[in-house]
């Protein structure tokens, strides 16, 4: 299952057991359950304070932000937008809150 899909299945899952799947997760696939957190962090962001006609995606000229290549927009809320993008080193998918 991709990250993705396992945010947004336990994202209706109540917080003692989300945890629990969790970690679960981090024991058998660190960088996955990370991504997966990061996704978690933010639907819970744009639940507490959705943008009424927001668009997903990424912004044509928004590729980069700072050392940061941005792949795609997770959610975006009354304090900004939630990017997932690319560290570059060490490497690895991280949110990224413009």
């Amino acid at each position: 299952m991709t990250a993705r899909e396992l945010a947004a299945r336990w994202s209706t899952l109540d917080v003692d057991c989300r945890e629990q799947q969790l970690a679960e997760l981090r024991g058998s696939d660190p960088a996955l359950a990370r991504e997966v957190e990061a996704l978690l962090a933010a639907v819970t962001m744009e639940t507490a304070a959705p943008e009424v006609g927001s668009d997903a995606g990424v912004p044509a000229d928004l590729e980069r932000i700072g050392p940061y290549r941005i792949l795609d927009r997770i959610g975006s809320g009354g304090m900004g937008s939630v990017y997932l993008a690319l560290q570059p080193n060490p490497e690895r998918r991280v949110a990224l809150k413009t």
